[in-house]
């Protein structure tokens, strides 16, 4: 391994294997609640990383020698032997482990693993305190979709946010335009029923002092509604390839790209149908040891990627 990078702040250390293009990071965990975690945004390792998970919440008492021992095992081995090649990510590789018939069922079979105060029209949104990360989402967002948006979207925004206001809590939705931005919404499902899904939150809302909800991100493109949102989980992170949550963060559903969106969806439908999408699977749950450490938005967006080039749809 060559180290490429320490992030003091992050607790994280950056590393390359030798002689490849293919970068991992190991995470120091915060407290004694949580686990190492090692990551990697290439998708050649991904379905090997729930084996090294696997390895590291069976204790949280590890070395970083013992933990590169077991990454050597399960991942550099097989480098070396040519079962995983380095080089293009995306070349003959776009499943993420989905099976040939394109059923998503047996994608999840596998072992793979909010700011200011908004007041709107009277009603007041309390946030936590915005990170560094959630300013850096906002400069991207703000990147992303640039500054021309139309006014029919401004309009359809304003339209979609009042009934918004008005139902979304009677379907288990809260949230609203991060701070002015219309174009960047934080959202939450809230009252989940009663399942693993529930139970899950509810241990990770005690163990990390929250509320036992989804938190998600939406960002809406300059000429909606006629294109769709891009929306991602942010947190808690979810068990790999379970809940119909990529293993990046976003959301499985043909809905949510060009092939298989409609201008008549306002924000309230596109919610209730990604919740009743994500309460669907009653294999549902979360990454317990790993479910404070936050989806980025590279992370959803490289998941997006490899999810409609599979299925063939078109997210332009």
């Amino acid at each position: 391994f060559c180290v490429e990078s320490l992030d003091e702040k992050e607790r994280k250390l950056n590393l390359r294997i030798s002689n490849t293009d293919i970068l991992l990071s190991i995470t120091v965990p915060a407290d004694d609640n949580e686990s190492w975690l090692v990551w990697s945004e290439s998708e050649k390792i991904l379905p090997l990383l729930q084996d090294i998970q696997d390895f590291l919440a069976s204790s949280r008492k590890r070395t970083v020698t013992e933990i590169l021992d077991n990454v050597k095992a399960k991942i550099l081995d097989k480098v070396k032997a040519g079962c995983i090649k380095s080089g293009d990510d995306n070349e003959n590789n776009s499943d993420d482990g989905i099976s040939e018939d394109g059923d998503f069922d047996d994608y999840y079979d596998q072992d793979d693993d909010d700011d200011d105060d908004d007041d709107i029209e009277g009603e007041t949104i309390e946030r936590g305190p915005k990170t560094k990360e959630d300013e850096e989402d906002d400069d991207e967002g703000g990147n992303f979709f640039g500054s021309d948006s139309s006014c029919v979207a401004v309009q359809r925004l304003m339209k979609d946010l009042k009934a918004f206001r008005k139902d979304g809590k009677k379907f288990g939705l809260d949230g609203g335009p991060r701070n002015d931005n219309l174009f960047l919404w934080d959202i939450k499902l809230i009252d989940i029923p009663e399942s693993k899904l529930s139970k899950d939150l509810e241990t990770f809302a005690k163990r990390h002092n929250t509320e036992p909800c989804i938190n998600l991100e939406m960002m809406f493109p300059p000429d909606y509604p006629m294109s769709p949102p891009f929306v991602r989980v942010t947190t808690p992170r979810f068990k790999f390839l379970t809940g119909h949550v990529t293993i990046g963060g976003s959301i499985c559903m043909e809905m949510l790209t060009k092939s298989g969106w409609t201008p008549t969806n306002d924000i309230e439908n596109i919610l209730v149908q990604i919740r009743c999408e994500i309460l669907s699977d009653p294999n549902a749950q979360l990454d317990l040891n790993n479910a404070n450490t936050a989806y980025t938005q590279s992370e959803a967006r490289a998941a997006f990627q490899r999810m409609v080039q599979r299925y063939g749809w078109d997210k332009s």
